[in-house]
């Protein structure tokens, strides 16, 4: 195991000098994962929007109305479908799947 660590090291070694003396590589080090970072940082977006979201309200009270309509004020949320019971949030996860 010792002789394996002291091969990996040694040929660690042997490249990290290859990259510094080389030019050409010192510029693709630097520059490729600089100019990744810019791309994919523009490319990809994580931020959710308009998710669809369904709610199960059985106590239908001014307050849990109030409750509810607070989430759909966040532009994240966009209100699909209010349920009133049980029955009709099997019925519509099965419609909708």
């Amino acid at each position: 195991m010792k002789n394996i660590m002291n091969r990996l090291i040694a040929m660690l070694y042997k490249e990290f000098i290859y990259l510094i003396r080389d030019k050409k590589m010192r510029i693709i080090i630097i520059a490729v994962p600089i100019i990744q970072a810019v791309l994919l940082g523009y490319a990809v977006n994580m931020d959710l929007k308009e998710v669809k979201t369904a709610v199960v309200n059985m106590d239908n009270s001014i307050e849990s109305n109030e409750f509810i309509d607070s989430f759909f004020q966040a532009i994240y949320l966009h209100q699909f479908q209010l349920l009133i019971c049980i029955r009709q949030k099997n019925l519509c996860l099965v419609a909708k799947h």
